[in-house]
């Protein structure tokens, strides 16, 4: 005869046994309980302001997804997938709204030849912008629901049959314009157009990233 006391510890014994398994399931595939197996990931739209964060931000979260040995990843608009993780990238319409300068360096000193007889000006140095990201993850789109998805009104859809998640995450990034003193006022100017550019493109790198880690724990999370 089992008492009240071997009740409760098989009780605590069979609870862990089935966290330990709802576990392993979300270690190899967090969206098994969904019955998706498969996902589909094209390559985010870019409808922000500022050119070339589409493929970042689709690698690096292709990759995340990647790392779940049970789940099967097609990369493109494949229709193979049980489910397509679609990402869209906006930011506010315009640059000077978008790019924002959080510090400035004075053309005096070693920077004066640079600017010939002019009057003396502040020129910006590193400079600030943000981004949001729409992540939704839909099982079987339609073209209909695909068109639906890319309205900015989508993001507040969180009741839909196919939806399984619609999450909008925010992205800062920051980078150096290299600014540096010339021979004289007729040279390339005081900023580095190429380093800047390549600055930028790294920040554009880590905030793809950051952005991917914030996914992985919107799984963890909610998964």
């Amino acid at each position: 005869m089992i008492n009240r006391s071997n009740l409760l510890i098989l009780s605590l014994a069979l609870f862990c046994i089935s966290c330990a398994g709802y576990r392993f399931r979300h270690h190899e595939n967090p969206f098994s309980d969904y019955d998706i197996q498969s996902i589909s990931i094209p390559m985010f739209v870019n409808e922000s302001s500022l050119a070339n964060v589409s493929a970042p931000l689709t690698r690096e979260f292709t990759q995340v997804l990647s790392a779940y040995p049970k789940l099967k990843i097609y990369p493109g608009e494949s229709r193979r997938g049980d489910a397509m993780l679609i990402g869209i990238v906006r930011s506010k319409p315009r640059l000077s709204e978008l790019n924002k300068t959080t510090s400035t360096v004075f053309t005096d000193s070693q920077l004066k030849s640079s600017i010939g007889n002019r009057q003396e000006f502040y020129v910006p140095r590193t400079t600030t912008y943000q981004l949001t990201l729409q992540i939704v993850l839909i099982k079987d789109p339609t073209f209909e629901e695909m068109k639906l998805i890319s309205n900015p009104l989508s993001q507040q859809i969180q009741k839909h049959p196919k939806i399984v998640f619609n999450q909008t995450i925010t992205l800062d990034g920051s980078y150096d314009r290299v600014v540096k003193e010339t021979e004289n006022s007729d040279d390339e100017g005081l900023t580095n157009s190429t380093k800047s550019k390549a600055n930028f493109e790294r920040s554009v790198q880590e905030l793809a990233k950051t952005g991917a880690l914030k996914f992985k724990e919107v799984i963890l999370n909610v998964f």
